[in-house]
């Protein structure tokens, strides 16, 4: 895990550890200081030693504060690398993850590996290795060793005191692996629910259910609470006991170097250092007892960013470059989401440069799984969809989708200027290209009653514009990419009467000498298309245009007049 986590920071990770173990090496050296000066050069009175001593002190605290301040610089800035370089994955890995994975994750899961997952990771290297295993043993080891000269038996004494408070603390280390991975879920759990509530939240309202979300909330937050006391009363009990049976290292170093001191064989000076140094041990130990925690926490973390970063990607660029589409030919498609639960059964269809084919049906027939075949999110279970005359496959996915402009029902506005919005693919286009077709969707004099016309500040939750004038910046975009494939997926449904008129002329615009699909419930969107498919359970049970399919009077024709 250290090795995977850490790959590509080797530089900085060293200069880290090195600054921890400098300090650290310097804490012992302070320690053997005041054993020279109270072993040596007050009993021999050696003035000139007590002076070389005190300046060597001195020198070596100002050592200390320049590489403290070097260790600290380089561990923040290895720990930002870090955590901002996993946030960077994680975002790669999810604009690259397959539609199908995609559909599986929620939101809260996303942010408590962003946000949560992510820091802990970073501070694993910082705040574990380099603290509580570097700096923490070197520290243990160092003091116990300089201690040791003054006094062995003693030290000894110490030391089997400090094994059995450690070998107590490992064993209760396990249990809280189970409760820290206990405690992230509930709040992945909590994030989630939180989620809900923000983008539910007129259905909330609407549906007057505040009073049972805010149960369900309290349910939520009462079992993060007991996570949470569970892990922290496992943590207490554990470095409690560690702290009861520590404490005898003071007791038993006073009682035996008193002991010592009485009968001669050990001085008073010694028995000074003893009582004031002790317990350091005690700290430093307590840093590598941490270290566990920190461990456990990271280990957690660590496994749910690899249930990310190990999904599969679609692989974008393979392929040969699709250069334009002229036909498109769907044969014998079959399709499920899920094994044996097929969406698409035996869909054939032959569509041409500048045919508008629309797709009508009640919910769940298939229209949307159809046209997401088209840009590939999913593949086909068996049949083939032929681009002029070759297997779709042939073509690289990024080419393929550039040629794909997908207008959905639900409106996405980012946060930034309207010129952005519209031009948020960053092509090669002038403002003034931008206005023009704004004018062709008659968005442009709206704009212009802005004070700040296209660079008005807007985004997903503005108020500026209607849910018709909303879906006319989608168009816009869409044709801006100028692409030769056109999708509309419920375009209009959503929309008032009068927005409707609007989006129902942009459609027109947009769909000129393009291949289109067009997926409505509303008849009057669709009755001026090339071709219209009927479809119930996966099938096409009609096909024809307008006029043909109201004369054979079959279930086109009872939708008309239902």
């Amino acid at each position: 895990m250290f090795k995977e986590i850490f790959q590509g920071y080797k530089k900085i990770a060293i200069h880290s550890t090195l600054g921890r173990i400098a300090t650290s090496i310097m804490v012992v050296v302070f320690i053997s200081f005041m054993v020279i000066m109270v072993e040596f050069a007050i009993p021999s009175k050696d003035i000139d030693l007590i002076i070389k001593l005190g300046i060597l002190y001195l020198l070596v605290n100002i050592l200390r504060a320049i590489v403290t301040f070097w260790e600290d610089f380089s561990e923040v800035k290895l720990e930002k690398n870090v955590e901002a370089d996993y946030r960077e994955k994680i975002f790669v890995k999810l604009q690259n993850m397959k539609q199908f994975e995609i559909e599986q994750l929620k939101a809260g899961d996303i942010l408590e590996n962003m946000l949560n997952d992510t820091k802990e990771v970073a501070r694993y290297y910082t705040w574990g290795i380099d603290r509580s295993y570097a700096a923490g043993l070197l520290r243990l080891i160092g003091s116990l060793a300089v201690l040791l000269y003054l006094n062995s038996f003693i030290i000894m004494v110490t030391m089997l005191i400090y094994a059995i408070g450690f070998f107590v603390a490992f064993g209760f280390n396990h249990k809280s692996l189970k409760f820290t991975e206990q405690k992230r879920k509930i709040n992945s759990q909590i994030l989630n629910f939180s989620n809900e509530q923000v983008s539910g939240f007129e259905t909330i309202k609407s549906l007057q259910v505040q009073a049972q979300r805010m149960k369900k909330l309290k349910e939520l937050l009462k079992e993060y609470e007991k996570s949470v006391h569970q892990l922290e009363k496992n943590i207490r009990i554990y470095t409690c006991l560690y702290d009861y049976i520590i404490s005898f290292v003071l007791v038993v170093t006073i009682l035996l170097s008193g002991i010592g001191a009485i009968k001669g064989v050990v001085s008073y000076g010694v028995l000074v250092i003893l009582a004031r140094y002790i317990s350091s041990p005690k700290t430093y130990a307590k840093w590598v007892l941490e270290g566990f925690q920190i461990r456990n926490v990271c280990r957690i973390s660590y496994q749910k960013i690899l249930e990310i970063l190990e999904k599969p990607e679609e692989n974008m660029e393979t392929g040969e470059t699709l250069q334009k589409v002229e036909k498109i030919e769907f044969q014998k498609i079959q399709f499920a989401y899920y094994e044996n639960q097929n969406v698409l059964n035996g869909i054939s269809l032959n569509v041409s440069q500048n045919e508008k084919v629309a797709l009508i049906g009640r919910t769940g027939s298939g229209k949307t799984s159809l046209v997401n075949l088209i840009c590939r999110f999913y593949d086909i279970n068996d049949g083939q969809i032929l681009i002029n005359g070759q297997d779709y496959k042939k073509y690289s996915i990024h080419s393929l989708r550039e040629k794909i402009g997908y207008i959905m029902q639900k409106v996405v506005i980012f946060d930034g200027t309207i010129l952005e919005n519209i031009n948020y693919s960053n092509k090669d286009v002038s403002k003034q290209e931008i206005i023009e077709v704004c004018k062709k969707l008659n968005l442009h004099d709206k704009i212009m009653q802005f004070e700040n016309g296209y660079e008005t500040i807007i985004n997903n939750e503005t108020d500026r514009f209607s849910n018709g004038e909303k879906q006319m910046i989608n168009f816009a975009r869409v044709m801006i990419e100028n692409p030769e494939i056109i999708i509309l997926d419920e375009a209009t449904a959503s929309l008032s009467y009068k927005s409707e008129m609007l989006v129902r002329n942009a459609i027109d615009e947009i769909t000129k000498n393009k291949i289109s699909f067009i997926i409505a419930h509303r008849l009057s969107t669709i009755k001026n298309c090339d071709k219209i498919l009927l479809m119930q359970n996966g099938k096409i049970i009609e096909e024809g245009n307008h006029e043909d399919l109201m004369k054979k009077q079959g279930e086109y024709y009872k939708l008309v007049n239902a």
